[in-house]
């Protein structure tokens, strides 16, 4: 932790301990340690728990090798369950280098993160698989070029253990009921959220300068369809979304019965007509049903050109029939 020996072999040693004595504790002290591999905890028994003194003291950090620092699943794909990951902060020396991760939680169901700092990887958080999984408050997450990321691995033969794609042991993500809340993402390059999976729920959480190519979404619900025999898509509720240029502050397609109620979608800090161009501020393809757009608040920044074939950007836009959507009672501001 002196921020110049390399700290993997040792930690690594020490998760493995943890695991084969059946403790599932591991404490990172104030610290800055360097890490050059991914550390894996790769059983099947699940319930790593990592404490860190302080999220802001307790620091894990990768010197721009391609891969994550944290891998929490198992060698199939089919992860361990009861994670608890608190109070650390994971840092890239080489910024956005290619293929760099900070956490992966591999079908980490039931578990729960909170207070975690992660910067300056390509890839922050990747969540592949994880179900009815909470983050929970007090996290950080700048300079990446994408943030937190849920997806669905596909089935099959995974080619390794940090292969996040393909799952022996496929998962639904329909019911997913996973929440996250209250964190702070800054400074993203492409999407900050991406929400794959029914009943999902994005509560509170600030989006500043994020979203800074116009082919991406700040935050992005994709791919749920079948959700809506489970009794709901994906909720955005009382976020804020300031200033870049992305394509759509928040996007939904091919996910039905969704949610988008309460935000605040503003151009720039300033409010001022800033960061041309964009698309729009919420955006519904015609692949969605039963969609509410409600209470938003999208204001000063419909300037630019639109790319898509029509005439003038939207602040709330919807593809197909408006009979299967929801949208009122939103405060549109020029």
């Amino acid at each position: 932790g002196d921020n110049v020996s390399d700290d993997t072999a040792v930690i690594q040693s020490a998760i493995d301990y943890v695991i084969a004595a059946g403790l599932a504790s591991l404490y990172i002290p104030i610290g800055t340690f360097k890490i050059t591999s991914t550390l894996r905890e790769a059983t099947n028994g699940g319930a790593l728990k990592i404490r860190g003194e302080h999220r802001l003291g307790s620091a894990l950090y990768s010197d721009g090798f391609a891969g994550a620092v944290i891998h929490v699943g198992n060698s199939n794909g089919h992860g361990n369950y009861r994670a608890d990951l608190r109070e650390f902060t994971i840092f890239n020396t080489v910024a956005k280098s290619a293929g760099s991760i900070g956490l992966i939680t591999h079908e980490n169901g039931t578990s729960t993160c909170g207070d975690i700092n992660i910067s300056s990887f390509d890839q922050l958080w990747l969540c592949p698989g994880s179900i009815s999984m909470t983050i929970n408050g007090k996290c950080e997450l700048g300079n990446g070029n994408e943030g937190l990321i849920w997806s669905t691995p596909i089935a099959g033969t995974p080619s390794g253990p940090d292969d996040i794609t393909t799952t022996a042991s496929p998962l639904s993500l329909n019911p997913n009921i996973s929440v996250m809340r209250d964190i702070w993402f800054t400074s993203m390059t492409r999407t900050a959220l991406q929400l794959t999976g029914g009943q999902m729920v994005a509560k509170a959480c600030t989006f500043q300068g994020c979203g800074n190519d116009v082919d991406y979404d700040v935050v992005s619900v994709n791919g749920a369809n079948e959700a809506f025999a489970h009794g709901g898509g994906a909720k955005v509720l009382d976020c804020w979304i300031e200033g870049g240029t992305y394509r759509y502050a928040i996007a939904v397609r091919n996910t039905n019965n969704s949610k988008i109620l309460r935000n605040s979608i503003s151009g720039s800090s300033s409010n001022s007509p800033s960061n041309a161009p964009k698309e729009g501020g919420v955006f519904v393809d015609a692949l969605c049903a039963n969609t509410v757009v409600k209470n938003n608040s999208i204001y000063q920044f419909f300037v630019g050109t639109p790319t898509e074939t029509r005439l003038a950007n939207g602040a709330v836009y919807t593809e197909g029939s408006l009979k299967t959507h929801d949208v009122f009672d939103n405060h549109v501001v020029k």
